[in-house]
């Protein structure tokens, strides 16, 4: 596995690349992750090449462009084409790079040889787990508190003890607020991501137009990403593999590559 950057305007994007198949995979991870979460999947290396993108404020990417748009991750997606002389490629999202990744399709569907989705954001999410669906007013709040971290977290943990809050959701915040990085990303990604919104049947009609496959993975413990919005997506799709693993929302490690593997060397036959 090896670390590169990719220049985009006064940014370096980190990409992680892996993998010698003769096809081209692109990744994006979730919230809070980076590149190097997809390093387990190994089985991907014998198919793809994969080029696993670490987001605007995630991993080692260093980005000085403010806010991002689907236009920047398009730009992003064709210097790794160009970098890596393809014309075609697969995309990969997890979570909130499953929202990314279903964004894009409508852009980039001439490029598009499969789409994975794992427990991806942008389908359906419970909505105590959706950033966008947070009320602006809400979003001012937390900023003002978190002028007062100790009241913050202070109230956070009072929530959590009178189980209005779950466990998922009071570790969320402690992982993703506790520093002014932390802070700043999450603001800065929740005002990215409205730019990011699926419109479910466009992708469909893409999707089964073109005879694009795709492949999906939801975990049946995900208190996150529920498997019946993936179960209602996936009824509309002619070219999909469905897939409901043993796990929470935490999908990517070796049982899920052992599985990818399995789907590859079945395509082979």
């Amino acid at each position: 596995m090896k670390t590169q950057f990719i220049r985009y305007k006064n940014s370096q994007i980190e990409v992680l690349k892996f993998g010698e198949g003769e096809k081209l995979l692109i990744a994006f991870h979730g919230f809070g992750d980076k590149a190097k979460l997809f390093s387990p999947l190994t089985s991907l290396s014998s198919v793809y090449t994969v080029c696993a993108v670490s987001f605007p404020y995630h991993g080692a990417t260093d980005w000085k462009e403010g806010l991002f748009s689907k236009d920047d991750i398009l730009t992003i997606i064709q210097l790794i084409l160009e970098k890596e002389g393809k014309e075609k490629f697969s995309i990969m999202g997890y979570s909130m790079g499953g929202k990314v990744a279903l964004s894009m399709i409508p852009l980039v569907y001439q490029q598009l040889e499969k789409v994975y989705l794992l427990a991806p954001d942008g389908i359906l999410t419970h909505p105590l787990y959706d950033v966008i669906t947070i009320p602006r007013k809400v979003v001012k709040l937390i900023k003002l508190l978190m002028r007062m971290p100790p009241l913050f977290f202070g109230l956070v943990k009072f929530a959590f003890k009178l189980r209005i809050l779950s466990k998922f959701l009071h570790d969320f915040t402690f992982n993703h607020f506790s520093t002014k990085a932390q802070r700043h990303r999450f603001f800065n990604v929740y005002d990215s991501l409205g730019d990011f919104i699926p419109n479910h049947t466009e992708v469909h009609s893409i999707l089964n137009r073109h005879g694009i496959p795709a492949e999906m993975v939801y975990g049946v413990r995900d208190e996150v990403i529920p498997v019946a919005g993936g179960e209602k997506f996936a009824a509309k799709l002619t070219q999909v593999q469905f897939h409901v693993m043993d796990k929470g929302h935490l999908l990517i490690d070796e049982d899920l590559d052992k599985l990818l593997g399995e789907s590859l060397s079945e395509m082979a036959r």
